[in-house]
């Protein structure tokens, strides 16, 4: 997994999509039940949560159950039970459920394992399973999909070991504020506590957290703004690698110090203000596929209006195919130009998606191509659109895992490929979901996936281009 802390939602499962290592573990979360008998976690210094009874319980080990192994899904974004008789992080059909020795025991024989746990697996210090604490924990295995409908009264507290200590601490804290900004929630709703699994009355203490600063009596409340999602203050932190998206010198090379940027070579202020206004929206934005689609004068012939389709290329080639008929790219053993195909099933599937593929002059893709397409989509105008800021994700925002951004796997980093100084197809997206909590007032909203129209801000997109213009002007080497 991530380093602690270094996920800023690690209460979600692992995104299950293509080039995620931990995709096709998404299905499952594993936890453990401790007690007075059987006071052993996974780790005894992380951070994590406290699970409420309510979470459903897919099956269950008196031990370490090498649940890594046990996977049902035909490929990350495949449903989680590609066969009735598989359950993941449990078995994979023949004998199922065994209910005795090593299980795996069936979510109904949670005592049963437990009992098996206690006596004969709490005092084994055999560390066959190289975790450091003697593997005498024993797993839980959550549904995940389950987990994430739950969100977040499925969590009742964050703890830190006792043992953590001071950095243990920072971290748990650090989590603890993430949620509750996340989910609005005041901070005794979810408490942030210490876990003592050497004590066998008082295993939990309250920790005191920042309290909000309270209104004098004759103060009126100020007007409750939506928070920036956790990712989305990690894309605009100003040491991110999003203000090096926009240079010209290379496509997918970060930009250097001193770099023209692409707006620049636009147009400048001009650039951005037909971007703002929306103004250059009836073009070709399939320019450069194959046949009459990719011609400078076509425009797509959509069969039904057509909004636009956001996500992650393996995401957006999986919805349109899904739309037309037709297996993904993998499935078919990654037969025709992914670019091409995608460009065609995606009109043929009545969605609109950002697929500049010539090489003309001044319309090539880049980054400022990329905004003015989003802020047209974002004000409804692309062509086919029809409809005031139709938008739908092929990839729910949040779902976006930090370690993705830091550690990018998709093109052109995909297959092991050093990415030093590079950018992918990947961070474009991130930039795009992040970019719409900035440029629309309902920007929360359209992130969460709870809106399908976006609330323009001229306002934000005016304080986007300064910040832009500023941090690109001060990059340095």
């Amino acid at each position: 997994g991530s380093p602690a802390g270094a996920n800023p939602t690690p209460w979600l499962p692992c995104p299950r999509r293509e080039g995620v290592w931990c995709a096709k573990y998404g299905d499952r979360i594993s936890a453990s039940v401790v007690n007075q008998r059987v006071p052993f976690s996974y780790s005894d210094t992380a951070p994590g949560f406290v699970v409420s009874p309510g979470a459903r319980v897919l099956c269950s080990y008196p031990n370490d159950g090498g649940t890594m192994s046990k996977t049902c899904a035909s490929a990350p974004s495949a449903a989680p039970w590609t066969r009735t008789d598989c359950v993941p992080g449990c078995h994979k059909g023949g004998s199922g459920f065994k209910n005795e020795h090593e299980g795996p025991y069936s979510p109904d024989a949670l005592q049963t394992m437990m009992y098996q746990h206690i006596k004969y697996h709490s005092y084994d210090n055999n560390d066959r399973c190289r975790q450091g604490n003697g593997c005498r924990y024993n797993e839980v295995v959550l549904d995940a999909a389950a987990w994430a409908d739950s969100l977040p009264g499925v969590i009742e507290a964050v703890f830190v070991p006792k043992a953590g200590g001071a950095t243990a601490e920072a971290n748990a804290r650090r989590i603890h504020a993430a949620l509750l900004r996340e989910y609005r929630l005041p901070a005794e709703a979810v408490p942030l506590v210490t876990l003592d699994l050497a004590s066998s009355t008082t295993p939990f203490a309250t920790l005191p957290v920042k309290p909000m600063p309270a209104l004098t009596p004759d103060a009126a409340p100020a007007p409750e703004s939506e928070p920036m999602p956790a990712v989305c203050e990690a894309v605009f932190s100003p040491e991110s690698k999003f203000w090096r998206l926009w240079g010209t010198r290379e496509t997918w090379r970060q930009s250097a110090a001193g770099e023209r940027q692409c707006w620049e070579q636009l147009g400048g202020d001009a650039y951005f203000e037909r971007a703002g206004k929306a103004t250059q929206c009836d073009v070709n934005w399939f320019e450069g596929a194959q046949g009459e689609l990719g011609r400078v004068e076509s425009r797509a012939h959509f069969a039904a209006p057509a909004p636009a389709l956001l996500g992650f290329d393996g995401d957006l080639y999986r919805v349109c195919s899904a739309a037309v008929g037709k297996k993904t790219w993998w499935e078919s053993g990654k037969d025709g130009d992914f670019n091409n195909e995608i460009a065609h099933r995606c009109v043929g599937a009545s969605r609109n998606i950002l697929r500049l593929l010539t090489g003309r002059p001044g319309w090539g893709w880049t980054m400022c191509q990329n905004l003015q397409w989003q802020v047209c989509a974002a004000k409804g105008r692309l062509p086919g659109q029809r409809s005031q800021g139709a938008l739908e994700f092929a990839t729910a925002p949040p779902s976006l895992m930090l370690f993705e951004w830091r550690e990018p796997e998709s093109y052109p980093c995909d297959g092991g490929k050093k990415c030093a100084g590079r950018y992918t197809v990947g961070d474009v997206f991130f930039a795009e979901a992040c970019l719409f909590v900035r440029l629309c007032k309902n920007g929360r909203a359209v992130f969460d996936g709870a809106a399908a129209d976006c609330d323009f801000d001229e306002a934000g997109f005016a304080e986007f281009k300064g910040e832009l213009k500023a941090r690109t002007r001060n990059l340095v080497s």
